[in-house]
């Protein structure tokens, strides 16, 4: 449901962001809040990150999911002709 609902929308033409380690925090926050929400845990509970990304069943946080999309549209970057639009931008 994460990964499909939250995720998505939330890493929406992410390829393209050019992000702060401030910026990469409050997105980490964020991803928390949303996991310890719907796993029903709070703060003060204190368990740890990834006892509840195991909990979940998710493998890799939302500044790695944003880093693999850059790779992937770097590669394709990289393949298009010097002609495209894109890749003139």
């Amino acid at each position: 449901m994460y990964e499909v609902l939250v995720s998505s929308t939330l890493l929406c033409n992410a390829e393209t962001w050019t992000l702060r380690e401030k910026q990469k925090q409050r997105l980490g926050v964020f991803e928390m809040a949303c996991l310890r929400k719907i796993e029903g845990v709070k703060r003060r509970d204190r368990i740890r990150i990834e006892e509840i990304f195991k909990r979940l069943n998710i493998r890799c946080g939302v500044i790695d999911r944003l880093r693999n999309k850059r790779l992937r549209y770097f590669g394709h970057m990289n393949r298009m002709k010097d002609e495209r639009y894109p890749k003139i931008a």
